[in-house]
């Protein structure tokens, strides 16, 4: 059932519009009209006095065929021209709001580059003094300190990613987001990530494999390495996130015809639904309402990866069932 905000936000606009800025029209019209409730409903529209509850819902339908009357009885120029008056104010309003819509999503874009810009500045000095205090330059370590400036720099480096993947993904929502393309041998992208992700899967108990020998050795893509990168390691880490036994696999081998590579990260982690499974790739969906993310990392790594030319595909029997992700990448420029 429609509830009376509802109809408030359909109907009230119209009225508020018509009578206001139609005065004349309305005292002369309403003597003409012949629905005594909704001529006193439109009374009370006019006056600020209706009431609230159910009888606030009859009254401002009565009040909507009122208004419906009133511009029936107009004579069919002034009709026209009280409803062309009314198209224009709608399409004013409708313009305001999307540029005030667009007004505020500049605001938030500025403020997460200059809050990320700050905060990766903070990163990058923590980061240096922690290995220069690794390197002893200020003095010995004792076994425990080390180990422990390690798992600070370790944690320093997943934040700074993590403020990389917020800015790639603002930059995506402002289609300002622009590759960086160089000639970079993919065995040094799957590299990164297997450095990047091995420890943190066997932190979690999980094995962590990757197979790189269904692709020649030295093959070089003309790519961004960085964005590729991201793209492939938010695919490995939603798969180690959502697995919580058995083991994570990154495998690379050229297609059949030799015209492309297939990245493939599997899992045996949860799985997806098949209800979620066409979502997942929508910005902020999460398939688990539980889940501590943003819901933006398949939107993000999809994205990247389409900018490279490439695509992908995603498959999971189901729950429990772990998950395919496949991701084509054509042997040709980005």
């Amino acid at each position: 059932m429609t509830s009376l905000a509802d109809l408030k936000d359909q109907r009230e606009s119209l009225l508020d519009t018509f009578l206001k800025h139609h005065p004349h029209q309305v005292a002369e019209l309403r003597r003409d009209l012949q629905d005594a409730p909704a001529r006193a409903w439109l009374d009370a529209f006019v006056d600020g006095s209706l009431p609230e509850g159910g009888v606030a819902r009859a009254g401002y339908e009565a009040a909507t065929r009122g208004l419906e009357g009133l511009i029936d009885l107009a004579k069919e120029p002034e009709r026209a021209r009280l409803l062309a008056a009314l198209q224009a104010r709608a399409a004013r309003l409708a313009l305001s709001q999307v540029e005030r819509h667009e007004q505020r999503a500049q605001e938030r874009a500025h403020l997460m580059n200059v809050t990320s810009h700050d905060l990766r500045s903070s990163m990058v000095t923590i980061q240096g003094y922690v290995d220069m205090t690794l390197q002893e330059v200020l003095g010995p370590l004792t076994g425990e300190q080390r180990s422990g400036l390690r798992v600070a720099l370790r944690n320093s480096r997943e934040l700074a990613e993590r403020l990389e993947t917020l800015l790639d993904f603002t930059r995506l929502e402002q289609r300002r987001l622009k590759l960086n393309v160089s000639e970079v041998l993919l065995s040094s992208v799957l590299d990164g990530v297997e450095e990047r992700f091995r420890e943190r899967a066997e932190r979690r108990g999980l094995v962590f494999e990757v197979d790189e020998d269904g692709v020649p050795e030295g093959l070089s893509l003309h790519m961004d390495a960085e964005r590729l990168t991201r793209a492939i390691g938010l695919l490995v880490e939603n798969a180690i996130r959502y697995t919580a036994q058995g083991r994570v696999r990154l495998e690379a081998r050229l297609t059949d015809a030799s015209d492309a590579v297939l990245i493939v990260v599997r899992d045996t982690g949860r799985g997806i639904a098949p209800e979620a499974l066409g979502r997942v790739r929508e910005p902020f969906f999460r398939g688990d309402p539980d889940a501590r993310t943003a819901g933006v990392g398949l939107t993000l790594s999809d994205a990247l990866l389409q900018a490279h030319g490439a695509s992908m595909s995603i498959v999971s029997p189901g729950r429990q069932q772990g998950c395919v992700v496949t991701i084509r990448l054509p042997l040709g420029r980005a």
